[in-house]
């Protein structure tokens, strides 16, 4: 019986470090990356002369970042910066393949990825 205890409390003792692990593998994005993150996607969200576009098809800016959001949820916790937000989750189609656009204005249709550099860049330059 008293085997039995040990062996046990040892299983729970290597089960809780191996959880502890796991969950040092899935830290959060450092705050400040986290940040500019979710600035891109209230950017995305609060555009109002935008139109996105997702496997041939137009989206509103507001559909745009709750679409990002939720597809970008289950790895938040992964990447590592806003950088790989935009090159993880805000480029280009999981399904497809094909890149995500941006309109701007009603302007040539560019990669997301592209402008979505261009606009963090701008907030790194404005927090200096």
């Amino acid at each position: 019986m008293c085997r039995r205890k040990g062996m046990a409390a040892r299983f729970i003792g290597a089960a809780g470090l191996l959880a502890g692990l796991v969950a040092m593998s899935a830290q959060a994005m450092p705050p400040g990356e986290e940040a500019k993150s979710q600035a891109l996607l209230l950017r995305v969200e609060t555009s109002t002369d935008t139109v996105f576009i997702r496997n041939g098809s137009q989206y509103s800016a507001a559909n745009a970042a709750e679409f990002l959001r939720r597809k970008c949820a289950k790895d938040w916790g992964r990447m590592a910066s806003a950088r790989e937000f935009v090159g993880t989750c805000a480029s280009q189609s999981s399904t497809s393949g094909k890149p995500y656009l941006i309109s701007i204005k009603g302007g040539t249709p560019r990669p997301s990825a592209e402008v979505l550099m261009e606009w963090l860049e701008t907030l790194e330059r404005n927090a200096r």
